[in-house]
């Protein structure tokens, strides 16, 4: 036996940690080796649990971590470092048994008596180098001392052969499914999760698909969309749609950050996103609607000679005189019926659209199975003085009750060339989507400091308001939840006017931001409103996602469930035709997780 503790150890992730110095003669030169760690933590950050290291080494010879909850294992072979990292989290503060096994037949980890990583290359489980160090609850990184582990150790087992694997039970947790992941049809990654179900049953989820390269835009990105008729039992392949052309980082236009929106009345389904040509961004948008002041859209040749998309399609010049182009709604150009090339991307287009971003609607009315053309809403919702303008993300909604009943509403976000933060607002109908109107932005009128604000010109970077959820009070006035430029906590304001006007936005203490979409949705649940929010619960880093419930309409948030303690990026949530909770979830390696868990859940203790 080379160390073995079974008294509870508090580690301060700071100074904290047991030197194991006076047995590492024995752990460097030992064929075999059986390690038992039963730990608690919430930390989410980089720990070492066990290390055998050099202290100017930039990794250990050997070491079992956590790294943003998930296990991994650093070993040598023939000199070089390898590292294997496990797909599950677990700093959710329960108590789990990390079991590492390693001979000549290779190494393996379990984690509550589930098989975590193994590698079975044959030989010395470490082919170690020179080390000095062998410590439980630190580790090293590029000469100093770092990953101390935060979080108690109630059982520590070290011994020079293989042992049994110590009796666990798994801890239960809700299972979680690859619904958008890298390499799916074809598609480089993916991002960006929206989720709707309808009064048929159809729940629709659907994600950026960033076809060539990961990032935002510029890129190219299309929409890809998955149907469920069984409350997210089984999905339908992944559909790749909408796509405006081109390819990678530098020529691919993009449609991205799609929010869904279901008008229960018409049973109609939309989606709203940005467009951008090929190598614009938010950083790259030009000032600007893109459109006449008879709502035309704006063209220009190679000369800089200016002309207009007619709405038959016809391209024509400033007098109105006709040419041979036509354009399509996906910018496509044809030239006597002939594809002629796209106005969003190729360095040789003949006619471009302005350089900016274009807020684009379509709808469904089968439940996803087809959509409609895009139809663009700059003309109608963005100023002249507006750079950068996109979706939540995440879903509009369809007020239930009050003088604004039916109304559709969007939030949405944008910059202004006179501005240097962003600020945020909502766009809404009352004709189902026909036209629509955009209110006012949190940022008109705002008091900060003593100075009146305007999202227009507001500079002041602890103003900034990006991406944001809209949910209906129970007596129809609108609550939104707003990305807090500052981070640490999320911003909310009230209308009560159908999101024309807001009141001082303020932060609510409960809601950790970590400058990070979130998500609200509210539900009624034995004759009750519940309101459910979704977002990473954490000030500084996109981990320990975290499903609140408030019982108080928003106004306190009384139960929460960490649904997952890893990487949690954006998310979404559904009420699915089974009654459950169904949720859409950025995990590890950026993989749109699907998820879902009965409102119990959320209310038992």
């Amino acid at each position: 036996m080379l160390y073995e503790s079974y008294t509870c150890l508090t580690f301060d992730g700071k100074r904290d940690y047991i030197d194991l110095g006076n047995c590492l003669h024995r752990l460097l030169h030992t064929a075999e080796l059986s390690v038992d760690i039963c730990f608690s933590t919430r930390h989410p950050g980089y720990q070492s649990l066990l290390a055998v290291y050099y202290k100017e080494s930039l990794l250990p010879d050997f070491a079992l971590e956590l790294h943003k909850g998930r296990v991994t294992l650093i070993t040598k072979r023939d000199g070089k470092s390898v590292i294997l990292r496990g797909n599950r989290a677990f700093c959710d503060g329960v108590f789990h048994t990390l079991a590492f096994r390693g001979d000549a037949s290779g190494t393996r980890v379990w984690v509550d008596g589930a098989l975590e990583l193994e590698d079975r290359h044959p030989g010395p489980y470490c082919d170690f180098g020179y080390v000095g160090f062998a410590t439980v609850g630190r580790g090293v990184c590029q000469d100093q001392f770092a990953n101390y582990f935060q979080g108690e150790i109630s059982r520590l087992y070290i011994a020079e052969q293989m042992l049994p694997l110590p009796n666990t039970t798994a801890a239960h947790c809700v299972e979680k499914i690859p619904l958008f992941c890298k390499g799916m049809a074809g598609v480089e990654n993916f991002r960006i999760p929206t989720l709707i179900t309808t009064k048929s049953g159809v729940t629709i989820a659907s994600a950026d698909a960033r076809v060539d390269a990961p990032g935002d835009n510029p890129n190219h990105i299309c929409r890809a969309v998955r149907l469920s008729k069984d409350s997210g039992k089984s999905w339908s392949e992944p559909q790749v749609l909408f796509d405006f052309g081109g390819e990678g980082r530098q020529n691919g236009a993009a449609a991205i950050d799609g929010s869904l929106l279901y008008d229960q009345e018409k049973d109609t389904v939309f989606m709203l996103y940005s467009h951008t040509s090929a190598g614009v961004g938010i950083a790259q948008s030009k000032p600007g609607t893109g459109f006449d002041p008879k709502g035309r859209k704006r063209l220009w040749d190679r000369e800089g000679r200016e002309y207009h998309r007619e709405p038959n399609g016809v391209v024509a010049a400033p007098d109105g005189t006709p040419t041979d182009y036509c354009l399509d709604m996906y910018g496509r150009l044809f030239r006597e019926g002939q594809p002629a090339g796209s106005i969003c991307h190729g360095q040789d287009r003949p006619l471009r659209q302005l350089d900016t971003s274009f807020l684009q609607l379509i709808r469904s009315e089968d439940g996803g199975e087809t959509w409609s053309e895009p139809m663009d809403l700059n003309p109608q919702v963005k100023e002249e003085w507006m750079q950068f303008i996109g979706a939540g993300p995440g879903t509009g909604i369809q007020i239930q009750q009050g003088p604004y009943k039916g109304r559709l509403v969007y939030p949405i976000y944008f910059t202004s060339q006179d501005a240097t933060v962003s600020s945020s607002a909502v766009i809404y109908s009352d004709d189902a989507g026909r036209s629509w109107k955009r209110g006012a932005s949190v940022n008109d009128g705002r008091e900060l400091e003593g100075k009146i604000l305007s999202a227009r010109c507001v500079q002041d970077p602890r103003a900034s308001l990006g991406e944001c959820q809209v949910a209906e009070l129970p007596d129809g006035s609108l609550k939104i939840f707003l990305r807090n430029g500052l981070g640490k906590r999320t911003l909310v304001a009230e209308s009560r006017d159908g999101g024309e006007s807001w009141t001082q936005p303020q932060p609510q203490p409960e809601l950790l931001d970590p400058q990070c979409q979130s998500h609200v949705l509210r539900i009624s649940q034995n004759g009750n409103d519940l309101y459910l929010f979704s977002n990473p619960a954490c000030e500084s880093s996109r981990v320990q996602g975290t499903v609140r419930c408030s019982l108080d309409a928003t106004c306190s948030w009384q139960m929460e469930k960490l649904l997952e303690p890893g990487e949690f990026g954006y998310s979404c949530m559904t009420r699915l035709p089974d009654g459950q909770i169904g949720i859409l979830f950025e995990g590890s390696d950026i993989t749109q997780y699907f998820a879902k868990f009965p409102v119990e859940w959320l209310l038992e203790p």
